[in-house]
């Protein structure tokens, strides 16, 4: 299906093709926007747009509309869960309000749409994944080494009042005191985020060439795409990010052997070389203090990051990987009020385990089990066995770190880009059939 826009008497294609490229760099590279306090991407319009294409007007074949109905099926029943959980915590205390639901049942809807417009996106160009990777290890790295260098016009766009104000109650009042945080944020004001979406763009890098929907990256190609996320991930201080990165690191390495074993030995020897090379460089021209301290926050589970800067959120009495572990005591409480649909998203003013809400948990199977009950969880587990697992099982990475020491569904960029990307390969792997 294309649409055509009509200017001047001459008619300019726009391809849903352009509309999942419009996706990937406004979810990965661009920052979120705000319109009368709602969070506002330009994807959400295109995604929207689509959906009421596919309503009034749809070009799916058998097979692309059997996998959205099914898909979109699955998340209805996950919302309805939600809806009646919703209801039945508010029919018992007084809620802090509505917006925790409102935003997680947005959060479903842009999913569904996002998985939809990939199933539609059967000629998109996977190939501009390599691009766009580059574009993000590339501004991560500004924001990372020459954060207080950047113009201002940069600084203000990716870290705009908004997110400014998100600190207030940590002692930030501007970007300066953000960027001078012992740990650094990257492109987004959220470390972890800021790794996250570099290493996701790795993980669909090799499930597309794993199922040959694009070439082979070349060896300078496959050794910044192994390399670059670890690098950044130890640069924000990213423990869950740091594993994952290695994981990747892992499965590139071992896909190449499969492919070329001459390539496999090149790939290796660069990957041991390069890192040495690099911290005998470190070593003699890089100030270590703030580097040392990221480092052993990676390899810290259980310690509390030692810094003096009081103004980090993350100086806590309690490592946040370990945390949302911890929580399993107030989600099981919270779990047996209502373990069939459960008890919605929101919070309890007052109440020893609800005060905090649902998103507080930091783990996605958790928050799922709790909001939405066993139904809600069934049909996620249904979802992840049904449409994410035939393209790979490093697919289900995600659900894994951070879905359960941070959060993955929470994440609106990457939760889009990875469903589209889900849909994409669905259709793609069919054709290769």
């Amino acid at each position: 299906m294309t649409l055509q826009v009509k200017k001047r008497h001459l008619y300019f294609p726009i391809t849903f093709s352009f509309f999942g490229l419009i996706l990937v760099i406004d979810q990965l590279l661009l920052p979120m926007f705000h319109f009368a306090d709602l969070p506002f991407k330009v994807s959400y319009f295109l995604c929207a747009l689509w959906f009421i294409g596919y309503m009034t007007n749809s070009s799916f074949d058998y097979f692309q509309n059997s996998e959205f109905k099914r898909f979109f099926s699955a998340f209805i029943v996950i919302m309805i869960a939600g809806t009646l959980g919703e209801i039945y915590i508010s029919g018992f205390w007084n809620t802090g309000g509505s917006e925790p639901f409102i935003r997680s049942m947005l959060i479903y809807v842009l999913t569904i749409f996002a998985f939809g417009l990939g199933l539609q996106n059967r000629n998109f160009n996977a190939s501009w994944l390599i691009a766009v990777f580059y574009a993000a290890v590339f501004l991560n790295l500004l924001f990372i080494i020459f954060k207080f260098q950047l113009p201002s016009w940069l600084i203000d766009f990716y870290y705009s009042e908004r997110y400014v104000e998100a600190f207030e109650g940590i002692g930030l009042t501007d970007q300066r005191s953000i960027l001078e945080l012992a740990r650094p944020r990257g492109l987004f004001p959220n470390p972890n985020g800021s790794a996250f979406l570099v290493n996701i763009i790795s993980l669909f890098i090799f499930l597309c060439y794993r199922n040959r929907v694009i070439k082979t990256p070349n060896l300078w190609s496959m050794l910044v795409i192994i390399l670059a996320p670890i690098i950044l991930s130890t640069l924000l201080a990213s423990r869950g990010e740091f594993i994952v990165s290695i994981v990747l690191a892992l499965l590139h390495i071992f896909k190449s052997y499969e492919k070329n074993t001459s390539n496999f030995f090149k790939l290796s020897a660069s990957v041991i070389f390069i890192p040495i090379a690099s911290i005998i460089f470190i070593l003699q021209n890089v100030n270590l203090e703030d580097l040392q301290t990221n480092i052993d926050r990676i390899f810290s589970i259980l310690e509390v990051l030692e810094n003096n800067d009081s103004r980090d959120s993350d100086v806590q009495a309690l490592s946040g990987f370990a945390r949302p572990l911890l929580q399993a005591i107030p989600a099981y409480e919270r779990f047996i009020l209502s373990p069939l649909v459960g008890s919605g998203f929101a919070m309890v003013p007052g109440h020893e385990y609800f005060k905090e809400g649902t998103d507080f948990f930091h783990n996605d199977w958790f928050r799922l089990l709790v909001s939405s009950g066993l139904i809600g969880f069934l049909a996620m587990i249904y979802v992840v066995f049904r449409f994410v697992m035939p393209v790979g099982w490093p697919a289900f990475i995600p659900f894994f770190l951070p879905g359960l020491v941070n959060s993955f569904l929470l994440n609106i960029p990457a939760v889009m880009f990875f469903f589209f990307m889900i849909g994409f390969l669905r259709v793609k792997i069919k054709d290769n059939e």
